[in-house]
């Protein structure tokens, strides 16, 4: 749902919830003032960090859903190439 004032302000509200038993529920205001969501949540990784300028409340995911950790690869991004090869460039400047 969304509404807005004569002013030009903006509020409004969206959410989900999946088969999983996974929500998301979003409520914002876009005014004078920028633009302004909290967000309740139970998704798996949710953090309660608040970036630009959004309110997070996280809770554990429901039992039964995976939580994946997310994979950092042990090699860095200057391999470049295909197959970690690097590029001719890469390899002249070694």
């Amino acid at each position: 749902k969304e509404s807005s004032d004569s002013n030009g302000a903006v509020r409004g509200s969206y959410g989900y919830t999946d088969p999983f038993g996974v929500f998301r529920h979003v409520d914002y205001v876009a005014d004078e003032f920028g633009f302004r969501a909290e967000v309740k949540s139970n998704e798996p990784g949710m953090g309660t960090q608040s970036p630009a300028n959004v309110q997070i409340y996280a809770e554990p995911p429901p039992a039964g859903v995976i939580v994946e950790r997310p994979y950092y690869h042990p090699h860095g991004y200057l391999q470049g190439g295909q197959n970690g090869q690097a590029s001719a460039q890469q390899q002249q400047k070694r």
